[in-house]
């Protein structure tokens, strides 16, 4: 009798540790994936001065409020093209800087574009390790 409990267990255990391999695999991992290589192809096809001049327009009009305006990609609508069309997770902007997330949680990266305090206008490549220049105004 304690066999068959014991196997019964064991046979409990085994599928539910392979559905929830599954499932970080399929909703965890392989969107990951896939955000991480739209930021990718973002890098090589998106007009970077365009990007770093649209992204300063909405920071200039950007109400003044200490907190920033979130939206998820998929529902904005009014934003420029070079902006909407990156496939970002999240756009959050400011009066003082505009960030473009595809990835946050464990793993961020995007776009990050602000005044430095020479004035001119920087759009960064960031992650959590690190941040690369790559364009100003």
């Amino acid at each position: 009798m304690l066999k068959r409990l014991l196997t019964i267990l064991a046979v409990v255990f085994l599928s539910a540790f392979t559905l929830i391999g599954i499932f970080v695999y399929l909703h965890i991992y392989k969107p990951s994936q896939e955000l991480y290589s739209n930021f990718e192809k973002s890098l090589v096809q998106t007009n970077k001065s365009e990007l770093l001049a649209e992204s300063k327009k909405i920071i200039l009009h950007a109400p003044e409020t200490p907190r920033s305006i979130n939206w998820d990609s998929s529902s904005i609508t009014n934003l420029h093209p070079v902006i909407q069309n990156l496939n970002a997770a999240y756009v959050y902007f400011n009066h003082e800087q505009l960030t473009i997330e595809f990835h946050g949680g464990f793993d961020h990266y995007g776009y990050k574009v602000s005044q430095s305090e020479s004035n001119l206008w920087e759009l960064s490549r960031y992650s959590d390790n690190s941040s690369e220049l790559l364009a100003t105004d």
